[in-house]
């Protein structure tokens, strides 16, 4: 293909390939251009109907083979934020010991460094007795299984037939007291 298809692509249409040779997505693309979504994808399209081409990826190589940019790297997803590696916690004794301390080597306080060391209480387990049938506080909405759900539905319809014959009964009382 010439050069002089390539010559004709806007300053738009060549940042947006180089965004999309980088794998940014549309949306990407956008906050990074600070334009709409949709006028990436139109620069894009446009992009790919001038240099006669079926995918936005293969406009992006063509532009970057063009102007040099190296070999078309594979897509692999890696975080742009790459947490740094984190210290080796101190384990010593602090220098600031009393001189009893440092006989020892042992020392109830907990350096700055070390705070992040520490062992995070465990969390209790639920309690498997009487489990309700609504969400309490640990513990997520339908987590009965068949059988403790089935004994829920018979209790209750067992509860509701016994109040309604509380309530005839009642009713039958005061009807006979009038």
């Amino acid at each position: 293909m010439g050069d002089d298809r390539l010559d004709k692509l806007t300053d738009g249409q060549r940042a947006c390939l180089r965004m999309v040779f980088a794998h940014m997505s549309s949306k990407e693309i956008a906050r990074e251009l600070k334009i709409s979504s949709h006028t990436v994808d139109q620069r894009l399209r446009s992009a790919m109907q001038l240099l006669s081409v079926a995918s936005r990826v293969e406009a992006a190589r063509l532009l970057a083979a063009h102007e040099g940019a190296g070999a078309y790297q594979s897509s692999v997803y890696q975080p742009p934020y790459i947490a740094p590696a984190a210290e080796e916690p101190m384990i010593g004794p602090s220098v600031d010991q009393g001189a009893g301390q440092q006989l020892t080597g042992q020392s109830d306080a907990v350096k700055e460094e070390q705070l992040a060391y520490e062992a995070a209480p465990a969390p209790t387990p639920p309690k498997r007795g009487y489990m309700l049938p609504i969400p309490t506080s640990g513990r997520k909405r339908n987590d009965l299984d068949w059988k403790r759900r089935l004994t829920w539905i018979v209790a209750i319809a067992m509860l509701s037939a016994l109040s309604f014959g509380m309530l005839l009964a009642g009713l039958d009382a005061l009807s006979r007291l009038v």
